[in-house]
């Protein structure tokens, strides 16, 4: 059976915050899962994906985003189901990169008029941004993609 094993580290370097992933790989004869909170599959319908829309602020294009989001979600709950029990970390180059000194920043000094020249909307000399998390009207192509998805898984 093969294991996978992601690990996360948080590193701040020269009061820059950042976190480094590496991945664990081997070859393990028993299966056993060791996270009971992700063996439950979540459930792949109209109200997930509209929650989802809303918290990325996004909008379903085509079904065949929401076809690559629904795969996406598969696969992690298959990665989620995987077990890491005993696996040792791998050597992370990562971690010699983080040794290595960085560059002094170099300011400029930038004209308000010009920094703000390609934003879309400016009031009384400040970017407008849209508001973040707001209802959305349904997506229609929602209804579409599992109106026929269930047609076909009839047939």
């Amino acid at each position: 059976m093969l294991t996978v094993q992601i690990l996360s580290k948080r590193i701040i370097a020269n009061g820059i915050k950042t976190t480094f992933y590496s991945t664990v790989i081997s070859d393990t004869k028993n299966h056993t899962p060791n996270n009971d909170d992700f063996t439950d599959e979540l459930p792949l319908n109209k109200a997930m994906l509209t929650k989802l829309e809303q918290l990325s602020a996004l909008r379903f294009q085509n079904s065949e985003e929401i076809e690559s989001v629904e795969e996406d979600i598969r696969l992690a709950q298959k990665i989620f189901q995987v077990d890491t029990t005993g696996v040792e970390p791998l050597y992370s180059v990562v971690e010699e990169i983080i040794n290595c000194p960085l560059r002094e920043d170099i300011t400029e000094v930038t004209c308000a008029s010009k920094a703000l020249a390609n934003a879309p909307v400016v009031v009384e000399d400040f970017l407008v941004v849209p508001p973040a998390n707001i209802p959305q009207s349904e997506n229609p192509l929602l209804d579409e993609h599992f109106r026929r998805n269930s047609i076909s898984d009839l047939s």
